[in-house]
């Protein structure tokens, strides 16, 4: 349950930064919360062979091989897709599928290690 919490942690410091909450926050107070953040995501995937079984369960049903690199595709069609490079996205949405990339990319990360 432990790798569970640290993933689910880094997990919302890493939403929260993407979402702007912690524009709230000076500079430096930014930064310490996604490196706190960073850590924790790090640890609960190092750390994921110790999940709970229905954690485990529900990955394996969700199929192995697949998640890490089309989360990767995903992520990246998002940031070529954005109004920095190609313009065929508006700005929002294209954030959105950055985001949804990367979160698919670390669920297949987190299942490879439960599956150890």
């Amino acid at each position: 349950m432990k790798s569970v919490l640290q993933f689910l942690g880094g997990a919302a410091g890493w939403i929260a930064a993407q979402t702007g909450v912690l524009a709230i926050l000076p500079h430096g107070g930014q930064v310490a919360v996604q490196a706190i953040a960073t850590v924790l995501g790090v640890l609960g995937i190092r750390n994921a062979h110790t999940a709970p079984e229905p954690i485990a369960e529900w990955l394996a049903r969700t199929g192995h091989g697949w998640k890490t690199v089309t989360g990767v595709v995903v992520a990246l069609v998002g940031a070529l897709l954005s109004p920095d490079v190609v313009g065929a996205l508006p700005q929002g949405v294209a954030h959105i599928v950055q985001v949804l990339g990367t979160v698919l990319a670390a669920l297949g990360l987190y299942h490879a290690q439960v599956k150890r």
